[in-house]
């Protein structure tokens, strides 16, 4: 009797536990992307659980507790892994793994001690000058290291595809042209301004922006001199028809 009562105190409780949260979908205007994500029933307003952010062809799954990021955290674009790491009372902890777009292995980055184990070389990034800013002041200088988006390039690939919507005044156009949007990441690897920095009419450039704010603020920032720095990041977004 002893036993059969403890299996059903036991799944009494599970039960209950099951139904202190409550799954909610958000979705974006204007584009295929939502996030899917558990709350307490008690408080709508806490994350606890499992969480999703995911439009037609990239993914990020994670987890919530008390309404902090915690445990591993996964992106996938285009099927394929491009960042994978943990989470610590909402905070990125120790190595994260970042994919490149050819979905190897770019950077592994410590975020326990705020620093770069390994990076793979890249002879076309490692040409570039990018626009480093300090104060009032802008330098531009090839970099250790450039500011890398912590979901891996793909995912900004993936998500241009999920978000963006030809302007129907371009359409009519015919307008057809590269956007090219400049993020200054600063040295915490937040998302600090956006600018466009090569326009195309007819509602390119403004759809390029409003697409590219989507992004979660998710970066590691650029490094030079073995210290981290604030620098812009260039992300250029196609416009083609037919």
């Amino acid at each position: 009797m002893k036993h059969c009562l403890s299996v059903i105190l036991i799944l009494l409780s599970g039960n209950l536990l099951a139904q202190k949260t409550q799954k909610i979908t958000r979705e974006f205007p204007n584009s295929s992307i939502k996030e899917i994500y558990e709350v307490l029933r008690s408080d709508t307003t806490i994350r606890n659980g499992s969480y999703k952010y995911q439009g037609t062809r990239f993914v990020t799954t994670g987890w919530y507790k008390n309404n902090q990021k915690d445990s591993v955290w996964t992106s996938y674009s285009f099927g394929r892994i491009s960042s994978m790491g943990n989470y610590k009372n909402g905070k990125r902890d120790g190595i994260w793994n970042i994919y490149n777009y050819n979905y190897e292995l770019e950077t592994k980055y410590d975020f326990t001690v705020n620093k770069i184990v390994f990076h793979k070389a890249d002879n076309e990034k490692d040409t570039i000058k990018y626009a480093i800013i300090t104060g009032k002041d802008t330098l531009y200088s090839h970099l250790d290291t450039p500011p890398m988006y912590g979901g891996g390039e793909a995912q900004i690939s993936g998500l241009l595809v999920s978000a963006i919507r030809y302007p129907a005044k371009a359409k009519e156009n015919n307008t057809m042209g590269k956007v090219i949007i400049a993020i200054t990441i600063d040295e915490n690897g937040h998302a600090v301004n956006y600018r466009i920095k090569k326009y195309v009419k007819n509602g390119l450039a403004e759809e390029a922006l409003r697409v590219i704010r989507l992004m979660p603020d998710n970066w590691i920032p650029a490094y030079l001199n073995n210290k981290a720095v604030t620098a812009e990041y260039d992300i250029p977004v196609t416009f083609s028809l037919g």
